[in-house]
């Protein structure tokens, strides 16, 4: 729906979970992508959404300190939604709003695997 709006959606990952660690191709995903954000700042966008980024840094792929980064260098005139759990106090205090959302019950937990198009 994004794309048929216009929008530049650049997802790379493949849908899969990091269980314990991740694996090196996962971590390269991650790396890549968060490389290109900086680019996309570049190309003037209104809005740049990472889902999920919050997560790296739950699994050591990014740091507090990368994540900070991001919102730094953020042009002003871009909005910067960042999803995930466990935002840390420096990232909430680096934020402009924080929603917390809390699962009550989810087909994850029936062993319902992520589903092209809804979850990737």
């Amino acid at each position: 729906m994004l794309q048929r709006l216009g929008a530049l959606v650049d997802r790379s990952w493949d849908g899969s979970f990091v269980r314990d660690a991740p694996t090196p191709k996962q971590l390269r995903l991650v790396r890549n992508q968060y490389e290109r954000v900086f680019k996309l700042y570049k190309k003037g966008f209104d809005l740049v959404i990472l889902d999920e980024i919050l997560v790296t840094i739950h699994f050591s792929i990014l740091s507090e300190e990368d994540i900070l980064r991001l919102i730094e260098a953020r042009p002003k005139e871009c909005e910067l939604i960042l999803t995930g759990r466990g935002a840390t106090s420096r990232l909430i205090a680096a934020a402009d709003l924080v929603t917390e959302m809390k699962k009550i019950k989810h087909y994850f937990d029936r062993g319902i695997q992520a589903r092209r198009g809804i979850e990737y």
